[in-house]
């Protein structure tokens, strides 16, 4: 059997004896053992997780709170998470030729874990609990505008075709159609039944470390993609070529933009591109033009039009270039990017950087000149203690311990609670390591507001220090 089978496999071995005797024993390592897994990583314990709401069942305690071969107690759940429902629908549909695959949004599969963005944990989260039902999404969750329905389709292994249906769900999917749809046979039967509670947890492995394989994950974005911008999913003003400069003029004064797209009725297929420049050149440069012209004269052929899962940055030198792009959208939908887009989102992108940059800046200047190097390296980690001969060499976190002792802080004169100081540091700090991963989902308002408001008050206190 396949790794995927031997899962599903072991689970509905596990049901069946919960059913039969009300509980079951495993251990952690035999959970681990049957993913194909050899260590209890959030990713994989979140799988886990999901397997065992799969199959309607829980364990007690958690798998992270018992050593590797202490047993946990599986039990039948009364209560689901918030995504059973909708990810157990999904599967069933797959199983039937004739149902067309269900859609969700990203901003619903958020709201499963009471989030708001696509920060790096979440996307983990939401992977790892899609993969415990075999599922996947199309396209990638990760790559569309969080309001974009998408198709939850059976997950395929690297490397290898897609299974019964998944290459005509993409296709149906991309065409607004759903002529067919993913197959695959339900869950295996047991091979070998558990018979007791004690064969689950003492039986002896047969498998060697070499022996276990780490089941194959499906390859999913790992950048930042111009159709997760919410300016690419908002309406484009368009004209059809045929309509006159003069009501292209009116349309474009009206609705306050400096351009248009030129597509047919359908709204599928980009013509051109229309600007207030264009339009100028054109009627400069000849004799007898007038407003009256069709718009295909004076247009732009060909503007650059690209899919909605390119990363940002590639896109940008087009932008640049032509001064905006046009995006495809999952569904054959146009979005347009401009380069006063592209400057709100760098802005958005840099802020944080900018902002943490200035803090650390402030924080050390109220320390510089206060402290002995000795008291420096006294806060500073392991081997890097040797590395540290000024304040410009500590970390934010080396400045929240100097400024958590008393006696350092009563040395600086800070008319402020010590304690509090030091928790909003330690919260700017925890904002700094999020940000440091790159993630453009991973901050929300308030984080910003944090950050805003604690440059706010060092600023205070560098003002006055220079009095």
């Amino acid at each position: 059997m396949s790794s995927k089978q031997d899962s599903e496999a072991f689970f509905k071995q596990l049901q069946q004896q919960v059913r039969r005797d009300d509980h079951a024993q495993v251990t952690p390592r035999q959970f681990l053992r049957a993913m194909g897994a050899k260590r209890r990583g959030s990713q994989i314990v979140a799988e886990i997780e999901s397997r065992l709401a799969k199959w309607e069942l829980k364990v007690e305690p958690s798998l992270v709170e018992v050593g590797a071969d202490d047993p946990v107690v599986v039990l039948s759940a009364s209560e689901h998470p918030p995504y059973f429902n909708v990810l157990t629908q999904a599967d069933r549909r797959l199983d039937d030729p004739s149902a067309e695959p269900l859609q969700v949004t990203p901003r619903e599969m958020l709201q499963w874990f009471g989030a708001q963005r696509r920060g790096a944990q979440i996307r983990e989260r939401i992977r790892a609990t899609l993969d415990g039902f075999n599922l996947a999404t199309h396209p990638d969750f990760e790559s569309v505008w969080a309001d974009e329905p998408i198709a939850l389709i059976r997950k395929a292994r690297r490397g290898s075709p897609p299974e019964s249906g998944t290459g005509a769900v993409s296709e149906a999917v991309h065409q607004e159609t759903h002529a067919e749809s993913g197959t695959e046979q339900g869950p295996p039967a047991a091979s070998t039944p558990f018979d007791t509670p004690s064969e689950i947890t003492n039986a002896p492995s047969t498998d060697t470390p070499s022996e276990i394989s780490v089941p194959v994950r499906a390859a999913h974005a790992a950048t930042f993609h111009v159709g997760t911008l919410r300016e690419v999913n908002r309406p484009v003003e368009s004209i059809s070529p045929q309509s006159s400069l003069r009501a292209a003029m009116t349309k474009m004064t009206t609705c306050r933009v400096g351009r248009l797209a030129i597509m047919p009725r359908n709204g599928r297929i980009v013509n051109g591109l229309l600007r207030w420049k264009d339009i100028g050149h054109y009627l400069s440069a000849k004799n007898d033009a007038s407003v009256d012209d069709p718009v295909e004269c004076a247009m732009i052929a060909k503007p650059p039009v690209v899919d909605h899962d390119r990363p940002f940055l590639e896109v940008t030198n087009d932008i640049l270039r032509h001064g905006s792009v046009f995006v495809r959208g999952p569904r054959g939908t146009i979005g347009i990017l401009t380069q006063n887009d592209m400057g709100k989102r760098l802005r958005e992108f840099a802020e944080p950087f900018v902002l943490i940059q200035e803090i650390e800046r402030c924080i050390k200047f109220l320390i510089d000149g206060e402290f002995t190097t000795e008291e420096l390296q006294s806060v500073a980690y392991g081997g890097s203690k040797a590395d540290v001969r000024s304040v410009d060499d500590l970390t934010l976190g080396n400045c929240q311990q100097l400024l958590a002792k008393p006696e350092y802080w009563q040395r600086l004169n800070i008319p402020l609670d010590r304690g509090t100081f030091v928790q909003k540091l330690g919260d700017v700090r925890g904002i700094r390591n999020r940000v440091m991963h790159f993630d453009p989902e991973d901050l929300n308002d308030e984080d910003m507001i944090c950050l805003q408001r604690f440059l706010d008050l060092v600023y205070q206190l560098r003002s006055y220090a220079d009095e």
